[in-house]
């Protein structure tokens, strides 16, 4: 079954609200996971809570699939696109800040 049919099947299936819930709700676990991360705690804890961030962030990956079903797909790329060219111009112009003042 293609990505596509998968996401669709189960916005069908479970409904807009309800999956837009889970959305929340999957977004809420990565939140508290990440919280988590940053306590200190026995080399086994550590793991575990890298291993739960690692896990929430596939479940969010989940959600954001089906939200593209949701939501205008196209839109959400076009904004994705501009959000990451954003990013890649604040790195360039940190980055010839950062030259500019070592010279």
């Amino acid at each position: 079954m293609k990505n596509k049919n998968i996401y669709k099947r189960a916005v069908e299936m479970w409904g807009v609200d309800a999956q837009s819930d889970v959305m929340m709700e999957e977004c809420a676990e990565l939140i508290f996971a990440i919280l988590k991360m940053k306590r200190s705690g026995t080399s086994q804890q550590i793991t575990d809570r890298y291993n739960n961030v690692c896990e929430e962030i596939a479940d969010v990956r989940l959600m954001l699939n089906q939200m593209e079903y949701i939501y205008d797909k196209n839109m959400i790329d076009d904004y994705y696109k501009e959000k990451k060219d954003g990013v890649i111009k604040k790195l360039e112009n940190y980055e010839k800040d950062k030259n500019n003042k070592s010279d």
